[in-house]
């Protein structure tokens, strides 16, 4: 019996991790706490890890790392783009 329902499953929780950071950054234009050079670091390992599951043509991870990617390249967008911007919550 194939497990990939827990891949998916994983993947499912991946995203609902990222969306508060995404929607905070995004809604109040802050970028409090956020590193650029770590989201950076993490979308290329998201491209080289992306690369490697099309070889091995694994869907899973395939999805898995394609949302990395995107999540990640999001975060640095509006990281800069809200560079040194904070909410209220934050201090700003």
């Amino acid at each position: 019996m194939p497990l990939h329902w827990l891949g998916y499953a994983g993947i499912t929780l991946c995203a609902l991790a990222y969306l508060p950071q995404i929607v905070h950054l995004i809604r109040w234009r802050c970028s409090a706490g956020l590193s650029m050079r770590a989201y950076l670091m993490w979308a290329v390992a998201a491209v080289l890890l992306l690369l490697y599951a099309i070889t091995i043509r694994d869907t899973v991870f395939i999805v898995l790392q394609s949302y990395h990617l995107a999540a990640g390249t999001v975060i640095c967008v509006f990281c800069k783009r809200y560079e040194g911007l904070l909410c209220e919550d934050h201090g700003g």
